[in-house]
């Protein structure tokens, strides 16, 4: 009885799970809301949509660290932490299909084609969970990826000092005006658009891309802990918001001949707030920073450990810097938004 019954609340478990997989289903409409409510000056109001919006990403990220470090490697839990995956990438999924749809030239049919798509992956997800689950748990063959995630970390590691941190810094300043930026834009540039530069840069982002997917479904299969759940989530998300970048800045812009600066990626002089398509930039580029520098933090961890550095040590030393890293983040999306000081 006692294991029926555990099995019963195991399962109706993974379905609260799961919650955030569905409400993400409404993802479009709750970036509509609050466009509405900024139209007519509802401020507190569009405050709150702005917070649904933000909790599809957050509560499924709850979900899938909960699930992460739990005992329990069913095939059902496996599946809803897949979803929960999903779901998190949901900001950068968005704005990837809108971006599509306006390259194909299909106009206002985002939100359609969107729930159609997530339609089908709920089904299947519901169809995949709806196979009874036999005793065994979900169990792999180990598979050696000490080399790859070497080569992960020593790519990532380029990335961040030749293009990313820069980058980072150079948006920072934003908050100072467009001059301040575009000052440094222009010499950062000398270096990440020099014709040797750049190819390199471009395919170490796929490798970042291809290498990780192989990470991420090696560490899928054990129990986990917070850093190494938020390592899986953050990258799960960049594999969305990698791919969806690069097709803005290197296919829609550069086709149009679109000079890829701040004015552009902030979308002015109209900003990201009042103009309804771009509102879906706002947790797309908040979310990204905030887990890509989550995402290297926790690969500094990965290190530290392989180091023997002492575990609290370590997660209080990637605590700090992820703090930090909010506080960082926080400043790039304020000015992004369209806040000077």
């Amino acid at each position: 009885m006692n294991a029926i019954t555990h099995a019963r609340e195991t399962r109706s478990s993974l379905i609260l799970h799961l919650l955030p997989t569905i409400a993400a289903l409404g993802y479009p409409w709750y970036l509509s809301w609050f466009a509405s409510e900024v139209a007519i000056g509802n401020t507190v109001v569009a405050a709150f949509a702005m917070l649904v919006v933000f909790g599809i990403p957050a509560t499924a990220f709850a979900s899938f660290t909960a699930l992460s470090c739990a005992q329990d490697r069913s095939r059902r839990s496996h599946i809803v932490r897949l979803a929960s995956l999903a779901t998190i990438a949901t900001p950068s999924l968005y704005v990837l299909l809108g971006v599509v749809l306006y390259m194909m030239k299909i106009n206002d049919a985002d939100k359609y084609v969107w729930s159609a798509g997530w339609t089908m992956l709920l089904t299947t997800v519901a169809l995949g969970y709806s196979i009874p689950e036999s005793s065994e748990m979900l169990r792999t063959g180990k598979r050696d990826a000490s080399r790859i995630r070497v080569l992960h970390g020593v790519s990532a590691a380029l990335l961040l000092v030749v293009f990313l941190m820069p980058h980072l810094v150079n948006h920072s300043l934003g908050i100072f005006g467009n001059d301040l930026h575009k000052a440094m834009q222009h010499v950062i540039r000398y270096v990440y658009l020099n014709k040797w530069v750049q190819p390199g840069i471009v395919g170490l982002m796929l490798f970042q891309v291809l290498s990780g997917l192989f990470l991420v479904s090696e560490k899928m299969e054990r129990k986990q802990d917070f850093f190494v759940s938020l390592q899986i989530a953050s990258g799960s998300f960049l594999l969305a918001f990698i791919p969806c970048h690069m097709n803005s800045v290197f296919t829609l812009a550069r086709h149009f001949g679109t000079e890829t600066d701040y004015v552009w990626a902030t979308n002015q002089p109209v900003g990201l707030i009042r103009d309804a398509w771009s509102t879906r930039l706002i947790p797309h580029y908040s979310v990204g920073v905030i887990f890509l520098l989550c995402h290297a933090i926790c690969g500094v961890r990965t290190v530290m450990l392989a180091h023997n550095v002492d575990v609290a040590r370590a997660n209080r030393i990637c605590g700090g810097l992820i703090a930090l890293a909010f506080t960082f983040s926080l400043v790039i999306i304020v000015g992004m938004v369209g806040v000077r000081v």
